[in-house]
């Protein structure tokens, strides 16, 4: 609340975009934008500036040898030239639905009609520097995090090095 990307969503959607609390109506953006395409391109422009700034800002305070900022619409979104490195996690299909239905409590339908609208794993595979395919259980998924980390110590440092 008070936000100003909330603000300039009621301002241009109307109050179907708030909760009756005054906060962000996520179920009803989510069903609108997906419905009408132009919706979403004007979602788009509202929140993707204004989401590109503060991760300029948070990457600028940023004290450690590296920083993580995750990315979700890496390629629809064009923050590639924010960022140094970039890491792509791929799944197959089937697992990214089953937890963005258990985790955002929605259908099947709705789940596969936001990831068809999303850049495909090819194209956000060619912005990667570094892919990790989480195709296996999670302690084989712990153990290539835990190699990238170690990689990315290792480009940081000399980085540090070169400066």
């Amino acid at each position: 609340p008070g936000s100003s990307a909330l603000s300039a969503i009621v301002d241009h959607f109307g109050s179907s975009a708030l909760t009756d609390d005054k906060d962000l109506n996520r179920t009803w953006l989510r069903n609108h934008v997906f419905e009408f395409p132009e919706a979403r391109a004007k979602l788009d422009e509202i929140t993707h500036p204004i989401i590109a700034e503060i991760t300029e800002q948070r990457l600028r305070e940023c004290k450690g040898l590296y920083c993580v900022a995750v990315v979700p619409l890496l390629v629809e979104a064009s923050f590639k030239k924010l960022l140094d490195h970039v890491v792509v996690v791929t799944a197959p299909i089937e697992k990214r639905v089953k937890w963005i239905m258990n985790r955002n409590q929605l259908s099947r339908a709705e789940v596969l009609k936001m990831i068809n609208s999303q850049a495909s794993d090819t194209e956000r595979i060619s912005q990667a520097d570094t892919t990790i395919r989480n195709t296996g259980n999670l302690e084989q998924l712990k153990l290539a995090t835990n190699k990238l980390h170690l990689a990315l110590l290792d480009l940081a440092n000399q980085v540090s090095k070169a400066r």
